[in-house]
């Protein structure tokens, strides 16, 4: 099974390449992510109830749970009564602003060909509210009893709150009324999963912003949805690259099932916890700008031609002259917009770089920002009055957040967009300036990142510098744009290697976030202390790095659990670095006892972490503990209880064949044999070459006709594995007299000559240990390696000595008995 994953500009001309065949064939799914600059996410509407009921932070993961669970548990703790939950909601998001997606997405809707329902488990009705703006005559079903309203046929826009909306006390925000409402019914039609059919009958979901909250009517009518072929692709929007795995696999692996990922995936070699800060998202934005782009659509009425929008908004197209039901005069303030109208086109011709000002601006309007930007060049600012320089800084701002700067020359011609935003800044009084220079900063920030990107180190420097120095602080309300700033910063100074100055700067951020108290910062203190305890460990210095992790365990024990477990895992992980394995079995002792029932999944992911980790370092030194095939057990159950089993198939099967040895030294072949083919059935290249060695040795009696010795040992030669080589030579001469036979297992043990010593050692111990305890197979393989002088015999045996005993039970062939010469072995 796969899964599709493209890239947005891909996806979009998939989509518009529909639209060619007929009208909407898609329909929107979208979610809180359109809305999140307005109203708060699940995560943190836990947190305000978590406030409300003044819960302490040791007490705050009693009732967690998973996602949607949580988020219910929480919510109905906090507010037991509809009518509570209603008014809290209300709170929230009413005469909140219209988001900047929601407004996209209305454009999109009303001027496009994409689609014209829109299907929502948002409570905020900021999609109808910016169709209203537009004059966008539309549809609202935000309950079962309205869904007759809603016709696949008709060409309005439509929009479907699946869940109700804040309005209403009945809107569905705890698990049981969620589950509720996505009941079918055999009485009526009038129900949100028999209207969710309808729709998907014979259109595909463009999924935008939404999660995929498990047993929602959404969810549940996907499902049952893809049980048959759809029309068009369903194409599901990923917000970071890797959150479709969090999805069940009846979506993830369907033929049908699209997923579109951000273009870069993180680094995996980078430390946990920087991964999770590193990861590039796919904003709704970005993906409503490309399809209006791509689609060409025209510029809004309300912005091209205000007062025209207002006439006919007041329906002044159609007034007639002495109506005397015009109880408010509406007439006469038509009259007005016409006579202001009638002034702006008898006003001069405007100057040509007001014009080209003005082309930006429509650009930009119509998410074109790469010709907008083209436009720019023939700009001249000092043609333009000071207020037009003012609104040229907003149109600036506007290119600079949305413009695409994936390849380098992108970013090279979105530098002259930062260049003339400076320019026109300088151009206007600074007095008429002040507030809005603090408000820039996190264009500074983007523009630092940009040389940066450009890997001009330097020169990004500098513009942080300056951005930090612009009055801006931690008292100010920009406290985001300035921890950004200061991580860039310490980032910068790390690539430049003055790594002392970035451990400074760091420092600096976390005295400034520890002294406002606040939990919401608890993650970026965490950063910033790894960040310090990684640039040490680059010095070397590790005792000091040891240091910063400590700190970072004590500061958050007992307060917050997640960056307690990164803290104490860096520190394991610094242990291990440094081959101190045995203080790391420690550490790993206190988070197993720690974090074993945690409910946080990235901490699940750290237990598993250092649980596989834990094996290995037992593996590599031997060391013999009581409970080993429990470990075993436990990290092998985590595994396959975790949301995204396959992501864990090597620490499943270390855990398995882990557990197998120990229960082949305990001489239980039969449960060492069943763990080993489970392994070997996951891809464990170490449980096939185990398989083969109990199989050719007769230790088991094997009827399975599954796999046989070359399907077994496959995966183990595409390795190189030195076992693989042996079994195989082993198996070929096994009661075999055939002279063909040993110069093809000759062979395969010439070829460890190019594998590496400690594999070697791995190998003479082994079968030492065979001849040790009698067995002449040792003593085979001993003088194999004898013969081509790739050890030394560690019992000062001889070629010959060691063969003939090995005649006991081996029918070895005269050749055996003559060393190749290393020279040979070199010249093949």
């Amino acid at each position: 099974m796969t899964v599709r994953k493209i890239n947005v500009d891909e996806a979009v001309r998939e989509l518009i390449c529909a639209t060619e065949e007929t009208e909407n064939p898609f329909f929107f799914i979208v979610g809180a992510g359109i809305s999140s600059d307005s109203v708060p996410l699940a995560s943190e509407i836990i947190n305000k109830c978590k406030k409300k009921l003044k819960i302490k932070d040791e007490e705050s993961t009693i009732l967690d749970g998973d996602g949607a669970n949580n988020y219910s548990k929480w919510l109905q703790k906090a507010f037991p009564h509809s009518i509570s939950r209603q008014n809290f909601f209300r709170e929230l998001i009413e005469n909140q602003n219209i988001t900047t997606a929601n407004f996209k997405l209305a454009h999109l809707l009303s001027a496009g060909n994409l689609a014209n329902i829109v299907v929502t488990p948002n409570f905020d009705d900021f999609l109808s509210r910016a169709l209203t703006l537009f004059n966008i005559k539309h549809i609202v079903c935000d309950h079962p009893g309205t869904s007759f309203k809603v016709n696949v046929e008709r060409t309005d826009i439509q929009i479907v709150h699946v869940h109700g909306t804040y309005l209403s006390y009945d809107c569905c925000n705890l698990t049981n009324e969620i589950n509720e409402r996505n009941q079918s019914s055999n009485i009526t039609n009038s129900t949100m999963a028999s209207l969710f059919d309808r729709i998907a009958d014979t259109r595909s979901p463009i999924v935008v912003g939404y999660s995929g909250w498990e047993n929602d009517v959404i969810m549940t009518s996907l499902k049952k949805r893809l049980e048959t072929r759809l029309p068009y692709n369903l194409y599901w929007f990923c917000y970071s690259y890797d959150s479709y795995q969090n999805l069940p696999d009846w979506l993830v692996y369907h033929n049908d099932v699209v997923f579109i990922v951000p273009s870069e995936k993180r680094l995996e070699d980078a430390p946990f916890s920087e991964q999770l800060q590193k990861n590039k998202v796919l904003d709704a934005n970005i993906i409503f700008d490309k399809l209006i782009s791509q689609l060409d659509l025209p510029e809004p009425e309300i912005t091209s031609d205000p007062i025209q929008f207002f006439i006919k908004f007041i329906g002044g197209n159609n007034t007639v002259s002495g109506d005397t039901n015009d109880a408010f005069f509406l007439s006469h303030v038509v009259e007005k917009l016409k006579k202001l109208k009638k002034l702006e086109e008898n006003k001069p011709d405007e100057t040509a770089d007001y014009n080209f000002f003005q082309t930006t601006r429509q650009f930009v309007r119509r998410s074109q920002y790469d010709k907008a930007l083209k436009v720019l060049d023939s700009i001249n600012i000092n043609n333009l009055e000071e207020r037009n320089r003012r609104e040229l800084l907003q149109v600036l701002i506007s290119i600079i957040l949305n413009v695409d700067t994936e390849d380098k020359d992108k970013k090279k011609e979105a530098l002259y967009a930062y260049e003339l935003f400076d320019e026109t800044l300088a151009s206007i009084k600074l007095e008429k300036m002040d507030s809005f220079i603090k408000a820039t900063l996190p264009i500074y920030i983007l523009k630092a990142e940009l040389h940066k990107d450009l890997n001009q180190l330097e020169e990004a420097l500098e513009i942080i510098n300056d951005a930090l120095n612009m009055g801006t602080s931690f008292d100010d309300n920009q406290q985001v744009p300035v921890i950004q700033a200061y991580v860039i910063k310490g980032e910068l100074l790390t690539d430049l290697n003055r790594l002392p100055e970035a451990i400074s700067v760091y420092e600096e951020l976390v005295d400034n976030l520890k002294e406002k108290n606040d939990p919401e910062y608890y993650n970026d203190i965490s950063f910033a202390l790894l960040k310090i305890g990684t640039i040490l460990e680059k010095m070397n210095d590790f005792t000091g790095a040891e240091e910063v992790y400590t700190k970072t365990i004590d500061l958050f024990y007992k307060v917050d659990e997640e960056n307690y477990a990164i803290g104490l895992f860096r520190k394991i992980a610094l242990y291990v670095n440094q081959d101190n394995d045995y203080e790391a079995l420690e550490l790993i002792s206190q988070f197993e006892k720690e974090f074993m029932n945690s409910k946080i999944e990235i901490v699940k992911d750290l237990l598993i972490t250092v649980l596989d980790r834990k094996l290995r370092i037992i593996n590599d030194h031997g060391i013999q503990t009581e409970n080993i095939m429990g470990t075993c057990d436990t990290l092998v159950s985590i595994c396959n209880n975790a949301k995204k089993r396959e992501n864990y198939t090597n620490a499943i099967c270390n855990g398995l064949v882990t557990k197998s040895l120990a229960l082949y030294d305990n001489q239980d072949y039969s449960g060492a044999f069943s763990g080993f083919l489970e392994a070997f059935e996951l891809g464990s290249d170490i449980a096939g070459i185990n398989l083969s060695y109990m199989i050719r040795r007769k230790e088991i009696e094997y009827t399975h006709e599954k796999y046989n010795i070359d399907d077994l040992l496959k995966k183990g030669f595409e390795n190189k594995n030195a076992f693989a080589y042996v079994n195989k030579a082993l198996y070929l001469v096994r009661n075999k007299w055939d002279l063909e036979y040993w110069l093809k297992a000759d062979e395969l043990i010439r070829a460890l000559y190019e594998v590496s010593p400690q594999e070697l050692d791995d190998i003479l111990n082994w079968w030492s240990s065979l001849s040790e305890l009698h067995d002449v197979e040792g003593d085979l393989v001993v003088g194999w390696l004898l013969r081509h002088q790739l050890i030394e015999d560690p019992k000062g045996y001889t070629l010959k000595e060691r063969l003939d005993k090995a005649k006991a039970e081996w029918f070895v062939q005269d050749f055996m008995y003559s060393e190749v010469s290393v020279s040979s072995m070199i010249n093949g």
